[in-house]
């Protein structure tokens, strides 16, 4: 039989044994739902990164299209024009122009060459967000794709829209209205590869995060 002295030796061990396992056991937890809540803060701030990095460089569209719309569809000064908001927004890749549709104008053209007088209503992987945007009369992100030129990329198409015509014909005013008052498209157009440099994603892989965007 065990004697009293012995009997409490036990009962006192065993009590460290259950504390220990339970103080372990729940220090694992915490250290596990503290990792878990760094990383959900990383994803969160990574999220925000990426939109506000793929809003400003989007942004290029509309304000191209804007430039468009203010000169009833004259892209003489395109080039020009381009530039501009290519150093200023950074982050593109190159700007487009595609009246009805079909591209006729990028910068930088170097390297997308293969690109101009691709229809963009007849091609089966775009067409589907180039009518709605058409439809919609809203910039529209058409994308992943790889490009016919190469690369994977990410496109945003901004409809232009021009303003009725208006004559005086007899003194009286006549009203010259464009086919739907369609002009085409407006694009920025994002390398994958470039959207991500301007974020950390590449630095969670060095540091053992692994993460699937979508």
């Amino acid at each position: 039989m065990l004697n009293k002295e012995k009997f409490i030796s036990i009962v006192v061990a065993g009590m460290l044994f259950i504390f220990g396992y339970v103080f372990v056991k729940d220090n694992s937890q915490y250290v596990e739902d503290q990792i878990d809540e760094l990383s959900n803060e990383i994803i969160h701030s990574q999220a925000l990164t990426l939109e506000r990095s793929i809003k400003r460089s989007t942004s290029s569209a509309v304000i191209l299209g804007n430039h468009i719309h203010s000169l009833n569809g004259d892209t003489s000064d395109f080039e020009e024009y381009a530039l501009g908001l290519y150093t200023l927004l950074g982050g593109i890749t190159n700007l487009q122009l595609a009246p009805n549709g079909v591209i006729t104008k990028i910068y930088p053209l170097k390297g997308h060459e293969k690109a101009l007088g691709h229809d963009i209503f007849k091609s089966d992987t775009r067409k589907k967000e180039a009518f709605l945007a058409r439809k919609s009369k809203k910039l529209t992100l058409a994308g992943p794709f790889t490009l016919i030129q190469g690369g994977v990329a990410i496109i945003a198409r901004n409809p232009v829209y021009l303003e009725d015509e208006i004559t005086i014909k007899n003194n009286e005013p006549h009203i010259h209205a464009h086919a739907n008052n369609f002009w085409g498209f407006s694009s920025t157009l994002i390398y994958l590869e470039d959207l991500l440099n301007n974020t950390d994603m590449y630095q969670l892989k060095e540091k053992n995060y692994l993460y699937r965007l979508w």
